[in-house]
């Protein structure tokens, strides 16, 4: 299954609460350097996070993630 978003960075309204996960889920990240670097910090607070790969170019960046349930969180 593929799932497709965008999201507003440009403020932080609130810090996403730890989330549990009943397997890893793979997610990739496309956009300028500072909202990418946003959206992964805001994934890294509620999942276990880390990184599978990336491409850079001149303003933008990818990056490849796998998210597991978050730190704190009951399986």
């Amino acid at each position: 299954m593929v799932w497709s978003a965008t999201y507003d960075v440009s403020a932080v309204r609130e810090q996403a609460a730890p989330a549990r996960l009943t397997e890893p889920v793979s997610v990739t990240l496309q956009g300028g350097y500072r909202a990418v670097d946003q959206l992964r910090e805001q994934l890294e607070s509620a999942f276990s996070v880390s990184e599978e790969g990336s491409a850079s170019g001149d303003q933008e960046k990818e990056l490849q993630l796998r998210l597991e349930s978050g730190p704190g969180t009951a399986p």
